[in-house]
């Protein structure tokens, strides 16, 4: 059903458009009994309405979308194109007729009423039937994942759960929500339950047998995430959660991007930021000396000076293994940069000089070379 495609529900409109004016004449006459003169009226208001509505369906687009991905604006988009042929078709039977000389007797207006309201539904029907097996599938497929409780009952928890029932290979089935507002207890969101408030988050985690929790609000303070994670932790579920405002805004990530909890999570506050091109200006063009560069600072340091066009990056560190996967990260990422290696403990005690960051015993190595 739902990759059905837009020729089908045409044959489908063409049968259900041709036979919507003839019931509702057979429900204004309370039967098939009509006058011959009826009978020749209604036999022409159905073939020219049913040309029309189609004539005026096709600029609507209705041949021409996505079904299965239905949503408010194609609804909105149905109501329009059939209120237009209402409007039409209402003029074609009170006037249109007679005036064209077709027909003796005008379309009685219960008729042409009536036929608006089947209209409506003899389009709309076939169309919603597809996107709602097609969720039915989708909601099938992810029947067998981990379970998800999600929380935040707003417009990020609604797009996460949106996300999880169309994408199953995340492999999560949502459960309910939570959220402390009072006025979403209680209540469904598309058709999931607000199971409580997040004070019951290690309740039903227990309750509902909860795989996994997925913080799905991006503006709540650092205070109430790390409680969320502190509930989780004592539970032995994993979190994850949508990315923080800043993140969003700046168009770096989108609303519906799940991750895992960091720290700027707990936080809730931007981090810091360098100004890339002032360090550009003091770095470009010259020789630059990295000391610790085998550990994680250093060797995210390093990595960001080799983007700003120094002469020469040396990187020192008392971690042979450390240094050797840095400089051939780097080599790879940066072939025509030179570049440096050090082994040597600049702690006090180490038998470095105190004049030099380099051994007194090792000159400064060849750009590839590794000074032991």
């Amino acid at each position: 059903m739902p990759s059905i495609r837009n020729r089908y529900l045409f044959l489908s409109d063409l049968l259900l458009l041709a036979a919507a004016p003839l019931v509702a004449y057979a429900i204004r006459f309370e039967g098939p009994a009509w006058s011959s003169a009826d009978r020749h009226t209604a036999s022409v208001y159905t073939v020219v309405s049913v040309v029309l509505k189609l004539g005026i369906f096709l600029p609507f687009g209705m041949y021409g979308r996505l079904w299965r991905h239905a949503s408010v604006p194609d609804l909105a988009k149905i109501i329009e194109a059939t209120a237009t042929a209402a409007v039409a078709c209402a003029v074609l039977g009170w006037f249109g007729l007679t005036a064209a000389g077709l027909t003796a007797l005008r379309v009685p207006i219960s008729v042409v009423i009536l036929d608006s309201f089947l209209t409506v539904t003899a389009v709309a029907a076939p169309r919603l039937l597809i996107r709602g097996f097609g969720t039915l599938q989708h909601l099938s497929r992810a029947a067998n994942g981990r379970r998800a409780l999600i929380v935040g009952a707003g417009a990020a928890g609604e797009m996460i759960l949106r996300e999880l029932q169309t994408n199953p290979q995340l492999g999560l089935t949502p459960v309910g929500f939570v959220d402390d507002d009072p006025r979403k207890q209680n209540h469904r969101l598309n058709d999931l339950p607000v199971l409580g408030r997040l004070a019951q988050v290690p309740m039903l985690i227990g309750r509902h047998s909860v795989d996994e929790v997925v913080i799905a609000m991006p503006t709540a303070p650092g205070r109430v995430v790390r409680k969320v994670v502190r509930a989780a932790m004592d539970a032995h579920v994993p979190t994850r959660t949508v990315p923080a405002l800043f993140e969003i805004l700046s168009g770096r990530v989108s609303l519906s991007h799940l991750r895992k909890v960091e720290i700027q999570d707990l936080l809730r506050r931007e981090p810091v930021r360098t100004d890339l091109a002032l360090v550009r200006s003091i770095v470009s063009g010259q020789s630059v000396l990295v000391t610790g560069a085998g550990g994680s600072i250093g060797s995210e340091l390093a990595r960001q000076l080799a983007q700003l066009d120094p002469a020469r990056l040396v990187l020192l560190g008392n971690g042979e293994n450390e240094i050797f996967d840095v400089q051939n990260e780097l080599q790879a990422a940066h072939p025509a940069l030179p570049l440096g290696a050090v082994i040597a403990d600049v702690r006090p005690g180490s038998g470095v000089s105190s004049s030099t960051s380099v051994p007194t015993r090792c000159s400064m190595p060849p750009p590839t070379s590794t000074c032991r």
